[in-house]
């Protein structure tokens, strides 16, 4: 590379794997030429070992005026116009001011969310799961949401990855815990027990002190630790490296643990042989598509029949349709939770819900699958 670049810049080692160079002047159209030529160059395969290695480059540029410049908001703004280049599948992109406004915004959220959860910006709702079996609902999932003064309702798959991370997620999941076990003793105590679940993330699961937090927090709302479910997602145990421990952990406390997502992660069949989860969670991107979807269908099924035989139950999320909701009871599946069956509930709403629609599905009828069979026969002959 110091090659390439001689007579034009020095070389700038950024990173393992990032370099920069400077070219001077205003002449853009001769700068794009000179980058070209040297992607070109870099692109070309290199021999080393015996052996031939090409690269995959992307590259950011940014125009500055050394007199005046932060050389380090330099970098950055190079680094976030490179990232754009990678996901636009570009060979170079010119940095712009628009590429930081996302990214503006959630370091922001990053910083606020510590005072809004002090400012109690955030609630919970709950979503009820339905036991197929029993024919009422004996669980509940809890759910974040957030209303801030300033962005006014902010999504969870907006926040939510942006401090998966970081150190916040450890204070968030904290308040969620606390949150979701406080509301939980308040039912038990008007006459309610159910299980509620808790979404965590690697970052939790990793913490030295994670079980004990669960332990303590159980401890300080008096609920059993059987009435809390801990879900976490496949990438989450199968990449941290003491989730697998605490898990197990967790599961001799006597909490529940389930795996959610399951089926659109890694998906690392082996894993399944031993994971301390009593519970697989369907992705609902597998679910929606099986009632006009014959492969989707039977993919389905196979995901149900894998895990039972391996000796979990199964719950099917985003079950939104009669159709779906009869396919998955048909296969067996042992629970359920959508919009079909139930919006998310607000936490004021949830005693009355359970009280009076928990037994209500006893009574919806089996639907006529033959039609519904009729069509996935259709789609797999087309």
């Amino acid at each position: 590379m110091l090659e390439i670049l001689h007579g034009r810049s020095p070389l700038y080692h950024v990173s393992d794997t990032r370099f920069a160079f400077v070219l001077r002047g205003d002449d853009a159209a001769a700068h794009a030429v000179a980058i070209k030529q040297i992607l070109s160059d870099l692109s070309q395969p290199i021999s080393t070992g015996g052996m031939s290695v090409e690269l995959d480059l992307e590259c950011g540029v940014v125009v500055f005026e050394s007199s005046c410049a932060d050389a380090s908001d330099v970098l950055r703004k190079a680094t976030s116009a490179m990232y754009q280049a990678e996901l636009r599948q570009l060979p170079f992109l010119v940095y712009n001011a628009s590429f930081d406004e996302t990214h503006r915004r959630v370091y922001a959220m990053l910083r606020a969310i510590p005072t809004a959860l002090a400012h109690g910006e955030f609630r919970l709702v709950y979503q009820p799961k339905l036991d197929v079996a029993l024919g009422r609902f004996t669980a509940v999932e809890a759910l974040i949401r957030w209303r801030s003064p300033k962005w006014g309702v902010v999504s969870p798959a907006e926040f939510i990855p942006a401090i998966e991370n970081t150190a916040t997620i450890h204070l968030l999941t904290e308040w969620v815990l606390h949150t979701a076990l406080a509301q939980t003793a308040a039912w038990q105590a008007q006459g309610l027990y159910t299980s509620v679940a808790v979404n965590v993330s690697a970052r939790n699961l990793e913490h030295p002190h994670f079980v004990k937090i669960v332990r303590n927090a159980c401890r300080t709302h008096g609920v059993d630790p059987r009435h809390l479910d801990i879900e976490c997602t496949e990438n989450a145990v199968l990449t941290g490296e003491r989730s697998l421990g605490v898990l197990a952990e967790l599961r001799d406390l006597g909490v529940q643990a389930s795996l959610d997502d399951f089926g659109v992660g890694y998906s690392n069949l082996a894993c399944l042989q031993s994971l301390p989860v009593g519970l697989l969670k369907i992705d609902q991107s597998l679910v929606k598509p099986i009632a006009d979807n014959y492969r989707a269908w039977t993919l389905l099924q196979s995901l149900i029949s894998l895990g039972h035989t391996l000796g979990y139950r199964v719950l099917a999320e985003g079950v939104e349709t009669a159709d779906i909701y009869a396919l998955l009871a048909d296969a067996g599946c042992d629970a359920m939770q959508g919009y079909f069956l139930s919006k998310p509930v607000e936490a004021g709403e949830v005693l009355a819900f359970m009280r009076d629609q928990r037994t209500a599905l006893v009574a919806l009828p089996r639907r006529e699958l033959g039609s519904t069979f009729a069509a996935l026969a259709a789609c797999k002959a087309a």
